[in-house]
C-alpha cells in the first residue's frame, strides 16, 4: 500500500492538483438530504462515513502558484484531521476540486457540475469567480469560504470570509507607513490595481486613509492580462510618488518590483498578499523585494508565530510534498479548514448537518480561533468585516515561505473612522 507521503504527493505536487470526481450518485444525494443518521439531520455532500466539500480554485490561471499552495494546507488540515479520527461521529472529509483557471464564467459551469455532491464549499478562490457563483450559492444555501477578501462579499449569509476586507487592509497599510515616517502630509502615493473587487477596495482604502492626512493618490488600472508594467511605474516616477501600492497578480507585482528598481523608484512598494509568491524572490525583483518591499495580509507568514503556523510547518514537512513552496497561502488553507471544521463541529453538535443546518451553526458560534493563522475572527455580525487587524511582513529569501512577519495584529488609526462611514 501506498505511504500517506506517496499518496499526498500524488495528490498534490507537479503542475496540477488532482480534479477529485465522486462517485455518488443522484439517488444517494436525494436520499441524504431528506434523511438522518443516528438523530443527525443530514443534506447533499453527507453521508454515514463521508462529508464532501468543494474546492472552486485557479490552478492554471493567474493566480496558480499560490492557489496550489493554498490547496495544499487545506488537504493538509484534513489529512491530520482524518487521521486522528474524522469529524462529526467520525466522518471523514473529502475534497471535490475543480480549477476555473480565474475565468468568471467557467466558475459558474463548474460550481453547477458540483454543486449537489457537497455540503459547502472549503475554498471558492477569487472575488470576481465568487461573485459569479454568488446568486447559485445563495439560492442553494451554500456556506462558501472566500479566499478573496472583498467587501462587496460581507452581506451574503453563503461567504465566510477569513479576514480583513480589502478596503480596510489598505487603510491600514498607508497608516502603517505614516506611523514609520515613510509619508508625510502632500505626499503623493501610486496605487497600481486590477480592475474588480480585488484592486478597487483597495484603491478606495488607501485613498481615504491618504486623504484623511493630506496626501492623495495617483491610480493605474490594468488588466489580467498585462504582464509588463513598465509604462505604468514610469507614469508613477514621473508623478513624484512616495509610496507605490499594488494590488495584482504575482507576475504584474514581479514586473513593477524590477522596473521600479531599474527606474530608479526607489521608494516603499506595498502589496496585497495575493500578489506575492516566494518564487517571486527568485526572479529579477528579488533583490529590490527584500529591501523595499512590504506585504499585507489577514494570514500569518508561513514562519510565523504561534501554534497554527508551527502545526503547518510540522505537516508540511511529514507530508514530502516539496514539489510544491510552502507559503502564507499554505497558512490560509489550514486557517480556512479550521473554520470550516469548527462551524461543522457545532453543526454537529445541533444534530443538523444540512446545509441550512451548517449555515445556522457557523453564525451561532460567532467568534473563531484559528490558533494564529489568520488574525482573530468575529463573525457575530453579519455585513462587517470579520477583522480590522493585519499583518504587516517583509519578502526574505532566508525565511521560511519567503516573508518574515514585521508585526502583527496591526490596526491603523483611521480604521474605526473607515468602519463607521
Amino acid at each position: 500500500m501506498p505511504s500517506h507521503k506517496t499518496r499526498l504527493a500524488a495528490a498534490l505536487g507537479a503542475a496540477t492538483l488532482t480534479l477529485t470526481t465522486l462517485g455518488a450518485c443522484s439517488t444517494k444525494t436525494e436520499e441524504a438530504a431528506t434523511g438522518a443518521s443516528g438523530g443527525l439531520a443530514t443534506g447533499p455532500g453527507v453521508d454515514d462515513t463521508a462529508i464532501n466539500l468543494g474546492i472552486l480554485t485557479d490552478i492554471t490561471g493567474p493566480f496558480a502558484a499560490i492557489d496550489k499552495q493554498q490547496n495544499l494546507g487545506v488537504q493538509l488540515y484534513w489529512d491530520a484531521k482524518n487521521a486522528a479520527g474524522g469529524v462529526c461521529e467520525g466522518r471523514k472529509v473529502k475534497l471535490v476540486t475543480r480549477d476555473h483557471s480565474y475565468d468568471p464564467q467557467k466558475a459558474v459551469s463548474l460550481y453547477s457540475d458540483m454543486s449537489e455532491q457537497v455540503l459547502a464549499l472549503q475554498i471558492t478562490v477569487g472575488s470576481p469567480t465568487t461573485l459569479a457563483v454568488l446568486p447559485k450559492l445563495e439560492q442553494d444555501g451554500m456556506l462558501a469560504v472566500s479566499m478573496g477578501w472583498s467587501p462587496s462579499l460581507r452581506d451574503s449569509a453563503s461567504i465566510v470570509i477569513p479576514g480583513t476586507t480589502y478596503d480596510i487592509e489598505m487603510v491600514n497599510a498607508v497608516d502603517y507607513l505614516i506611523d514609520q515616517k515613510k509619508l508625510a502630509k502632500g505626499d503623493k502615493i501610486g496605487y497600481i490595481y486590477l480592475k474588480g473587487d480585488y484592486g478597487e477596495p483597495g484603491l478606495k482604502g488607501a485613498t481615504f486613509a491618504a486623504e484623511a492626512h493630506g496626501m492623495t493618490v495617483v491610480s493605474q488600472q490594468i488588466d489580467p492580462s498585462v504582464s509588463d508594467l513598465s509604462g505604468q511605474v514610469k507614469q508613477m516616477r514621473d508623478a513624484g510618488v512616495k509610496a507605490l501600492f499594488l494590488s495584482a497578480a504575482g507576475r504584474q507585482v514581479s514586473s513593477a518590483v524590477a522596473v521600479a528598481d531599474v527606474e530608479g523608484l526607489h521608494v516603499p512598494i506595498v502589496v496585497a498578499s495575493p500578489g506575492f509568491s516566494p518564487e517571486s524572490l527568485s526572479t529579477a525583483a528579488g533583490k529590490a523585494m527584500e529591501e523595499r518591499m512590504l506585504v499585507v495580509s489577514s494570514v500569518a507568514p508561513f514562519s510565523g508565530e504561534g501554534t497554527g503556523p508551527a502545526k503547518v510547518r510540522e505537516l508540511y514537512a511529514k507530508a514530502g510534498t516539496s514539489s510544491i513552496t510552502p507559503s502564507l497561502w499554505t497558512t490560509l488553507g489550514y486557517g480556512a479548514a479550521s473554520v470550516m471544521d469548527q462551524a461543522i463541529t457545532q453543526a454537529c453538535a445541533n444534530k443538523d448537518l444540512t446545509r441550512a443546518g451548517l449555515s445556522k451553526a457557523f453564525r451561532q458560534k460567532g467568534s473563531y480561533d484559528t490558533e494564529q493563522t489568520t488574525v482573530p475572527l468575529d463573525f457575530s455580525k453579519p455585513g462587517l468585516s470579520p477583522s480590522a487587524q493585519t499583518f504587516v511582513m517583509k519578502p526574505a529569501k532566508d525565511a521560511e515561505g519567503g516573508l518574515k512577519l514585521v508585526e502583527s495584529g496591526y490596526t491603523g488609526a483611521d480604521a474605526k473612522t473607515f468602519l463607521a462611514r
